[in-house]
Protein backbone atom coordinates (compact mmCIF):
# COMPACT_ATOMS: atom_id res chain seq x y z
CA UNK A 1 0.00 0.00 0.00
CA UNK A 2 1.24 3.54 -0.86
CA UNK A 3 -0.92 6.34 0.58
CA UNK A 4 -3.73 3.90 0.81
CA UNK A 5 -3.81 2.81 -2.05
CA UNK A 6 -3.35 -1.10 -3.54
CA UNK A 7 -0.38 -1.16 -5.62
CA UNK A 8 0.08 -4.69 -7.44
CA UNK A 9 4.19 -5.10 -9.25
CA UNK A 10 4.43 -7.84 -10.75
CA UNK A 11 7.87 -8.58 -11.79
CA UNK A 12 9.21 -10.77 -14.64
CA UNK A 13 12.86 -11.16 -16.07
CA UNK A 14 11.36 -13.69 -18.64
CA UNK A 15 12.68 -12.95 -22.15
CA UNK A 16 10.00 -14.78 -24.52
CA UNK A 17 7.31 -12.64 -26.02
CA UNK A 18 4.81 -15.60 -26.00
CA UNK A 19 5.65 -15.10 -21.76
CA UNK A 20 4.39 -11.60 -22.34
CA UNK A 21 0.66 -13.33 -23.31
CA UNK A 22 0.57 -15.06 -19.79
CA UNK A 23 1.64 -12.03 -18.11
CA UNK A 24 -1.45 -10.25 -19.98
CA UNK A 25 -3.66 -12.94 -18.87
CA UNK A 26 -2.21 -12.71 -15.02
CA UNK A 27 -2.90 -9.08 -14.95
CA UNK A 28 -6.11 -9.21 -15.84
CA UNK A 29 -7.18 -11.98 -13.29
CA UNK A 30 -5.89 -9.35 -10.83
CA UNK A 31 -7.64 -7.06 -12.28
CA UNK A 32 -10.57 -8.82 -11.99
CA UNK A 33 -10.05 -9.25 -8.37
CA UNK A 34 -9.07 -5.92 -7.19
CA UNK A 35 -10.63 -3.27 -9.65
CA UNK A 36 -9.42 -0.31 -7.92
CA UNK A 37 -5.41 -1.81 -7.70
CA UNK A 38 -2.85 0.23 -9.63
CA UNK A 39 -0.70 -2.39 -11.15
CA UNK A 40 2.63 -2.45 -12.66
CA UNK A 41 4.68 -4.53 -14.65
CA UNK A 42 8.77 -4.38 -14.51
CA UNK A 43 10.39 -6.21 -17.24
CA UNK A 44 12.56 -6.49 -20.04
CA UNK A 45 12.54 -3.75 -22.34
CA UNK A 46 12.34 -6.02 -25.53
CA UNK A 47 10.30 -8.81 -23.57
CA UNK A 48 6.58 -7.30 -24.75
CA UNK A 49 5.06 -7.56 -28.00
CA UNK A 50 3.00 -4.94 -29.70
CA UNK A 51 -0.16 -7.05 -28.71
CA UNK A 52 0.49 -7.56 -25.44
CA UNK A 53 1.38 -3.61 -25.13
CA UNK A 54 -1.51 -2.84 -26.60
CA UNK A 55 -3.80 -5.16 -23.86
CA UNK A 56 -2.08 -3.84 -21.13
CA UNK A 57 -2.44 -0.63 -21.60
CA UNK A 58 -6.56 -1.61 -22.17
CA UNK A 59 -5.90 -3.31 -18.42
CA UNK A 60 -4.94 0.59 -17.42
CA UNK A 61 -1.13 -1.45 -16.45
CA UNK A 62 1.73 0.61 -15.95
CA UNK A 63 4.78 -1.11 -17.45
CA UNK A 64 8.22 0.14 -16.94
CA UNK A 65 11.27 -1.38 -18.93
CA UNK A 66 14.19 -2.08 -17.38
CA UNK A 67 17.66 -4.43 -17.80
CA UNK A 68 17.95 -5.91 -14.50
CA UNK A 69 21.08 -4.28 -13.69
CA UNK A 70 22.50 -4.24 -10.55
CA UNK A 71 20.18 -1.16 -8.64
CA UNK A 72 17.42 -2.43 -10.77
CA UNK A 73 15.24 -2.67 -7.51
CA UNK A 74 16.06 1.00 -6.03
CA UNK A 75 15.23 2.50 -9.47
CA UNK A 76 12.16 0.66 -9.60
CA UNK A 77 10.47 1.24 -6.22
CA UNK A 78 11.76 4.98 -6.97
CA UNK A 79 9.89 5.47 -10.12
CA UNK A 80 6.49 4.01 -8.67
CA UNK A 81 7.32 6.32 -5.14
CA UNK A 82 6.99 9.29 -7.82
CA UNK A 83 3.89 8.53 -9.42
CA UNK A 84 2.61 8.64 -5.84
CA UNK A 85 4.67 12.00 -4.86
Amino acid sequence: YINNKNIIIEITKASSYKSGYFKVGQCFIQKYSWPKAIQYLICKKEFLSKDSKRALRKLNVKIIKTNFNKEWGKEIIQEIKNDFC
